[in-house]
């Protein structure tokens, strides 16, 4: 293990052993099982060409039935402590997505298993039901970049009440690239690359400085171990966003910079992604019309800049297509019931937009209807 890695971890284990060792006997806990069902009915359209006779596709229209059920299990310490242990239920697969916390007043200590997301780039979100690009509308494989709980990590967060305005830190570290609950988990690729990540490491702060506003940050970035080629740009991205709630208005803004890895170039034989790196920006408008009743409008913009290098030349030509998405949405809720319907639009789904293609539009629309039962 090299020396950078053993710091990061017995950091980790010291802020463990301290929150652990005034632990005594530990009781009983109790098994609780929530989740929801869900049943979609959608319909999504496709435009593609390159002027006035483009033509209007309907891509598909179908009916789907998911579901999503956590067992919990939680308990407490003689001197107060808590724990909790969650393995999830996702449509019909086996259990995944597990996590075993321990909270005391030094704060929580957590082992997760391709969970305990600590990504902002989705904390400017004010959908009545979610953000446009997270819906399957996209199909760019950059638009939230990298993090730690992509893979087996281990976190600490700091006490919820500890620090004034509800300023809270969370930081978390993956050995390895490994995903899974066994020990012996393969090798996650990252992102299109299919090398090995060597460490991830991931952090987030957030605070709620007055009454109705939230702010939040953070940076997450990995090492490749060089196993397949080797890498000019290791993989990092950071996000911040800000929520103001007004009223019964909520107004969100979030911007995410990305730079995914890149390999080295190989003299003058490789001739795309010498650079390339992402920066998104979205913001939304939701307004709860009443207790039931919620609808909002959102819109994001995807930016992609890369250089490519011709062969032989050495000439750079370069490009900044982007992907736009707007989406609304309306949501009423009944008790454990939940109809939403919601409509989005996305233009230069695969940023090709300024590529001399004849998809050059591949304009991409959604609706749906969706029901979800909560338990």
């Amino acid at each position: 293990m090299k020396g950078k890695d053993m710091t990061k971890l017995t950091k980790i284990m010291l802020a463990m052993i301290a929150s652990l060792s005034l632990l005594s006997t530990s009781y009983a806990g109790e098994v609780t099982v929530t989740g929801n069902a869900e049943a979609t009915y959608s319909i999504s359209g496709a435009k593609t060409g390159t002027g006035v006779d483009d033509t209007d596709t309907v891509g598909g229209k179908g009916i789907g039935v998911a579901n999503e059920i956590d067992f919990t299990a939680t308990g407490e310490t003689d001197n107060g402590y808590t724990w909790k242990y969650q393995t999830q239920f996702d449509d019909g697969s086996a259990t995944d997505d597990g996590r075993l916390e321990i909270t005391s007043p030094f704060g929580t200590v957590g082992f997760y298993v391709s969970e305990g997301s600590l990504g902002s780039h989705y904390g400017w979100d004010v959908s009545a039901y979610g953000a446009g690009s997270d819906q399957g509308i996209t199909t760019d494989a950059e638009i939230n970049g990298i993090e730690a709980s992509d893979y087996n990590n281990i976190q600490y967060h700091t006490p919820a009440d500890l620090l004034p305005f509800g300023i809270q830190a969370k930081v978390a570290f993956a050995p390895n690239g490994a995903t899974g609950q066994t020990k012996a988990a393969s090798v996650r690729a990252q992102g299109a690359n299919t090398a090995d990540i060597a460490e991830a490491t991931s952090y987030q702060i957030t605070a709620t400085p007055i009454d109705g506003l939230s702010v939040g940050a953070s940076y997450a970035e990995a090492t490749h171990n060089g196993g397949v080629t080797a890498t000019k740009y290791q993989p990092e991205n950071g996000s911040l966003y800000v929520k103001y709630a007004i009223g019964p208005a909520t107004i969100g803004y979030g911007k995410t910079y990305i730079q995914p890895r890149v390999a080295a170039r190989t003299a003058d034989t490789d001739t795309t992604n010498e650079a390339r790196k992402y920066e998104n920006t979205s913001y939304g408008l939701g307004v709860s019309v009443n207790d039931q009743l919620s609808v909002s409008f959102t819109t994001e913009e995807f930016e992609l800049t890369e250089v490519d290098v011709a062969v032989a030349t050495d000439a750079e030509t370069s490009a900044t297509p982007v992907i736009n998405v707007d989406t609304i949405q309306a949501a009423y809720n009944v008790g454990g019931m939940t109809v939403a319907i919601g409509h989005a639009e996305a233009d230069e789904i695969s940023y090709n937009g300024d590529n001399a293609t004849a998809n050059d539009e591949h304009d991409t629309t959604q609706t749906f209807i969706s029901v979800k039962m909560a338990f």
